[in-house]
């Protein structure tokens, strides 16, 4: 396979919030012997933050645009050749025609987006049409690109096996869930307290007593020199919330779903520091049991809740854990249902199996050795980018 130059803007710079995703996508494709070019000196994750607080209006979306093609178009001249652009951009974080631009350059451009549920309307009428490729990882959101009549492909998760490896521990935990705590999750899990197992949750937010808002007032911290910025981002967040409350009434209804379950379940949850892979795989090593959640809210929908396969569904399996994760539509085509993983729907299904594989050690032993087997084999990044390279037939 011919080696090629990949230019790959990732909606934060590297080293912050995008690390997990340069570590997956960029260090793949160093792996494969492929060159990566990232966007130099240019604020994306400041332009994320005031995106996601809508105050990012459409000249701002230009302009930082227009850096990100004008760093392009530099490395391009230092470089000489770029072989293809791939973004993973936040809609209204940048303007679609960068796509445009860069095709316009002779350069084939490639969208890859993985919250396609939440942001739907916007990417089918304003986004979808502009890259020469839509990667789009959750096969039911196939019918929004094909509404549009954009160009896609469905490539699914996957994982990397230089992060993601098993590792020889005792099982000394019989459950454990890994990932932040939200309201729905937290009522999901609730099934598994105050059983005859041991049940341990790992992630962000466990240890409080509350579900606290996606955006806080302030946060010294991290945001130290723009405090009245947060707090004004805050109270919009808080007056659109009741603006929404008034419009749609099936709002207070969804809320229920979220609602806290009390306070007692908290003494149940454990919580740890941070979530590097080290600490994931050894988690997974010694669980006995590893629950998968694969949830996507948003409460201002009709059916606020959206299952689809992430990206932890790769993670586990490729660390070699033994996998009982919720059902989705994507896994019959990705892996064997009952001897790679198992997978449940309800709340009394995940009581049920997880019993059932708790009694039985052979299976969890053959278990994590097929799920792991099965994404060395199928589900790695580089698994995906010659699919899509391939398909672009640029390679």
């Amino acid at each position: 396979m011919k080696k090629k130059t990949v230019y790959l803007c990732i909606f934060s710079e590297k080293g912050r919030e995008s690390v997990l995703w340069h570590r997956n996508l960029g260090d793949s494709l160093e792996e494969m012997g492929h060159t990566v070019l990232i966007p130099q000196g240019i604020p994306l994750l400041a332009a994320l933050h005031q995106a996601n607080d809508l105050m990012w209006n459409k000249a701002q979306r230009e302009e930082l645009s227009e850096k990100i093609l004008l760093d392009f178009k530099k490395q391009l001249q230092a470089n000489k050749h770029i072989d293809l652009f791939i973004a993973y951009l936040f809609p209204q974080q940048f303007s679609p025609h960068l796509f445009t631009e860069i095709a316009n350059l002779g350069i084939p451009t490639v969208y890859f987006f993985c919250d396609n549920f939440q942001y739907r309307d916007i990417l089918a009428a304003d986004y979808a049409k502009y890259p020469t490729l839509n990667w789009v990882p959750e096969i039911d959101a196939i019918p929004f690109f094909k509404a549009s009549k954009s160009n896609y492909i469905w490539l699914p998760m996957a994982a990397n096996p230089h992060l993601c490896k098993p590792i020889k521990k005792e099982e000394h935990v019989d459950i454990s869930f890994v990932g932040a705590k939200l309201a729905y999750r937290r009522d999901l899990l609730s099934i598994l307290l105050h059983q005859e197992f041991s049940f341990r949750v790992y992630g962000q937010g466990w240890a409080a007593p509350q579900i606290g808002n996606h955006v806080s007032p302030l946060d010294t911290a991290t945001y130290s020199h723009d405090n009245m910025f947060r707090l004004q981002s805050y109270l919009k967040f808080k007056w659109l919330g009741l603006q929404n409350r008034i419009s749609k009434p099936y709002i207070q209804k969804n809320m229920q779903l979220f609602s806290n379950l009390g306070i007692e379940y908290e003494k149940d949850f454990q919580q740890i520091a941070s979530q590097e892979y080290y600490e994931l795989t050894d988690i997974y090593a010694h669980s006995k049991i590893s629950i998968g959640i694969n949830d996507q809210i948003d409460v201002l929908n009709k059916n606020p809740i959206v299952i689809y396969s992430k990206l932890r569904d790769f993670e586990t399996t490729m660390s070699g854990a033994c996998v009982l994760t919720q059902g989705t539509s994507e896994q019959p085509h990705l892996f064997e249902i009952g001897t790679d993983i198992e997978v449940y729907h309800t709340k009394e299904e995940l009581l049920e199996k997880t019993r059932y594989l708790l009694k039985s050690p052979a299976k969890r032993l053959a278990m994590r050795a097929k799920a792991r087997e099965k994404s060395l084999n199928s589900h790695t990044w580089q698994h995906r980018f010659e699919k899509l390279f391939n398909y672009l037939n640029i390679f």
